[in-house]
């Protein structure tokens, strides 16, 4: 077994492990939904927000997220810059909060895609 097959087993094992670091989340993206895959999304602290340059209104911030997944639960989707995507609420699983994808990056079949959205 290759180094690149142990890594890849091991962020199934580890990483994405639902028991560990990953919850089950279903995924929205262009057109297409991707139910309850292991998912690691993590976003920033209320300290780590950053308020819009150019938006001058009170209170309106742009909060940051990373999900983490893989990329074959998504079924070899890269996401774009500039698109949505969408996932759900693991407390209330019909509810979907919408994040404009900043970046994607894949390696050894582990994607990490930087999200924002628009929030008060």
């Amino acid at each position: 077994m290759s180094f690149k097959d142990r890594v890849e087993r091991d962020n199934g094992k580890v990483f994405l492990d639902t028991r560990f670091f990953a919850e089950s989340r279903t995924v929205r993206y262009d057109g297409e939904e991707y139910p309850d895959i292991p998912v690691s999304l993590q976003e920033t602290g209320e300290d780590e927000r950053q308020q819009k340059a150019d938006d001058h209104a009170q209170g309106f911030f742009l909060v940051r997220a990373v999900l983490f997944c893989s990329r074959k639960d998504l079924a070899g989707v890269m996401p774009e810059q500039g698109t949505w995507i969408e996932i759900n609420s693991p407390e209330a699983p019909n509810f979907f909060e919408r994040y404009r994808v900043i970046s994607s990056f894949c390696e050894m079949s582990m994607l990490r895609i930087e999200l924002e959205v628009a929030g008060q």
